[in-house]
């Protein structure tokens, strides 16, 4: 009989979490009897290749929210008739919650775990694998008042905004969540050691976040560049702080004042677009510098495809929110695509300086200018620093790699 696998995650599928989708369909392939747990909006199974798509469409789905909030009911009128349930079915538990939860925790968060329970009431799982440390805590409070068999465990991957955002850090109970998780399963090193200095003891282990290298095309080939040709630099990401696209326009605002020929493209949407904006018309960037928006997956990887160089200045913003190992980073490595980053959180350990890319300070638009000005001088010497990323990506960010580290920890969990 195969192993049952929880699945618990912010929206089914949803084109910022691939990676999700991925494992989910590996897992399938290896033989695994996945349900997903949505606690967010069903996104467009299309964007996947036939065999994933088919994988994904048949996996069993637990919507807890047809809107795009992550929130539970959290009214005990709308919960009315799972708390008569409770009450006749399992009563023992229903007591627990109201002493440990609604008295200590109050009536929001009782509301949410009745709603959370009701909908698993008929669900037996060997491992419930928790997408992201924000929603850890609904199937921590679960395991303690004994809603799970003692043969369900729980695991936890552990993502940027996860253990760096401040208000997501302040505000979940690591005495309960530490103690009832199994075993954590941060994206790098960097996060597993800030999950060591916040007091967790529970077993932890790097687990890769896989990208779709069947999608990935073979670079263009530089060699007939033409001297003083216009070169296309890339970014990829969402318009926030943390992804250091300020910096990035900063820095070439200087390479313009020494007429280098650059084109930098922005691709992604976000609520920092207007003062990106201001800064482009700012610094005088309006002729090279351009926002292009959202794209779907496969024409993000066709605009990299045709560019030179992918920029990733990647930087801690003010409320602590860090990037992990951008997946971006991964899948411009196996392009073949010169990378220029910074020594941000996880970064470094995919990226060695001089080996697979570049890196500069994080939050220092001077080092990135220094970087860009080599670039732009001799591209060709850098193109070479790519050729030994495309071994490392498919080493260890395949989905067959990263599922394969998966089963293992499911093994060891069981």
């Amino acid at each position: 009989m195969s192993l049952k696998i929880a699945m618990a995650v912010t929206g089914f599928p949803v084109l910022s979490q691939t990676f999700i989708s991925l494992q989910i369909s590996s897992l399938i392939d290896e033989g695994f009897d996945v349900t997903v747990i949505n606690f967010g909006p069903t996104g467009d199974f299309g964007q996947f290749a036939d065999d994933v798509k088919l994988n994904l469409e048949s996996t069993e789905v637990i919507q807890l929210r047809s809107g795009n909030g992550r929130n539970l009911p959290g009214s005990l009128m709308k919960v009315l008739p799972q708390l008569l349930y409770f009450s006749l079915f399992r009563p023992r538990f229903l007591f627990l919650a109201i002493k440990k939860v609604f008295l200590k925790k109050g009536s929001k968060r009782f509301s949410q775990l009745i709603a959370l329970a009701y909908s698993l009431r008929f669900k037996c799982f060997d491992v419930v694998h928790i997408q992201f440390l924000v929603l850890a805590e609904h199937f921590a409070l679960l395991k303690m008042l004994g809603f799970f068999s003692p043969a369900t465990n729980l695991a936890c991957s552990v993502r940027g905004f996860d253990i760096s955002k401040k208000k997501n850090i302040q505000r979940f109970d690591r005495a309960l969540i530490f103690g009832q998780i199994k075993y954590f399963l941060p994206v790098c090193d960097f996060f597993k050691r800030r999950l060591i200095n916040m007091g967790c003891e529970s077993a932890i282990r790097i687990i890769h976040s896989p990208i779709n290298l069947a999608k990935i095309k073979r670079a263009k080939n530089h060699n007939d560049r033409v001297k003083n040709q216009t070169i296309e630099f890339v970014s990829v990401g969402r318009l926030v702080e943390k992804k250091g696209f300020d910096d990035a326009l900063k820095a070439f605002s200087e390479l313009k004042k020494i007429n280098h020929k650059f084109r930098y493209t922005i691709i992604g949407e976000g609520k920092l677009k207007n003062e990106l904006m201001q800064d482009i018309s700012r610094y005088g960037l309006s002729d090279c510098v351009v926002l292009a928006g959202a794209m779907r997956p496969e024409d993000v990887i066709e605009y990299m495809n045709n560019s030179d160089v992918l920029l990733a200045p990647s930087k801690t913003a003010s409320d602590g929110d860090s990037e992990g190992i951008p997946n971006v980073i991964k899948e411009a490595m196996a392009l073949g695509l010169p990378v220029v980053a910074t020594r941000h959180s996880g970064i470094p350990e995919l990226v060695d300086h001089g080996v697979d890319g570049l890196l500069c300070a994080e939050g220092s638009p001077d080092e990135l200018y220094d970087i860009l000005i080599q670039m732009t001088e001799n591209l060709h010497k850098y193109e070479k620093l790519s050729k030994s990323g495309k071994e490392k990506i498919t080493r260890l960010f395949s989905p067959a790699a990263t599922t394969k580290e998966l089963v293992d920890v499911y093994k060891a969990i069981l």
